[in-house]
């Protein structure tokens, strides 16, 4: 209703939802209910992320560390090329010859 001081508060301190009047000075706390079918469905799994984690899968309440290792990951497998395309944006020797450049390069600075 216009002109109703209500509002609605996340309680970072207890994890909850409330509904406040301040007209009142009532409160309720609201529950908040999830679909798991729902949330499962718009899991990712491996994708290309951000500057950091150019492809990763993230670590959460659907891909734990035990689910990784078990090769248990919901939303996209993982795609070795996929990987090794994202990773070629930010490396410049991903090809394997990094050890080579580098033992080229001190010779080279030993030698003059």
């Amino acid at each position: 209703e216009a002109g109703k001081k209500r509002y609605h508060l996340f309680s970072c301190y207890d994890k909850k939802y409330y509904d406040i009047d301040f007209e009142s000075g009532g409160f309720k706390e609201v529950e908040i209910e999830f679909d798991l079918d729902e949330l499962q469905s718009h899991e990712p799994g491996f994708r290309e992320s951000d500057q950091w984690l150019q492809y990763s899968c993230q670590e959460n309440v659907f891909n734990s560390l035990p689910d990784f290792l078990d090769g248990n990951v919901m939303g996209e497998a993982f795609d070795r090329e996929r990987q090794v395309r994202a990773y070629r944006e930010i490396a410049a020797n991903n090809d394997g010859t990094c050890g080579e450049k580098i033992y080229h390069m001190v010779r080279q600075k030993l030698d003059s």
